[in-house]
């Protein structure tokens, strides 16, 4: 639960697709889950756990740390990296639960 804004971070990946044929990009998102503000986010052509770690790093040095960081049971999301990061920064980590992804 936030009360209040840069508690609790919600973020994603998405699929990008281009009117080109076979092209698709992936689309980073952080939302501050109280103020619905975007604390983060770039456009790449592939997820990766290294872009990850970027966006947050960027995003904290911005926005600070939040206590709490949702995101669904993907690769990139659960990785080593990441929770090393989230977890420095003194930030809690929530998953949704497994196959459900309205959480």
């Amino acid at each position: 639960t936030a009360t209040g804004p840069g508690q609790v971070w919600s973020w994603d990946i998405t699929d990008l697709y281009s009117p080109w044929r076979g092209t698709s990009y992936k689309a980073y998102k952080i939302i501050d889950v109280f103020s619905r503000e975007i604390m983060g986010y770039r456009v790449e052509h592939r997820e990766a756990d290294h872009l990850a770690v970027e966006l947050f790093e960027d995003a904290i040095r911005q926005h600070g740390a939040p206590r709490v960081v949702h995101a669904d049971n993907g690769a990139t999301m659960t990785s080593t990296v990441l929770r090393d990061l989230l977890r420095g920064h003194g930030a809690a980590l929530t998953f949704n639960r497994p196959y459900v992804s309205n959480d």
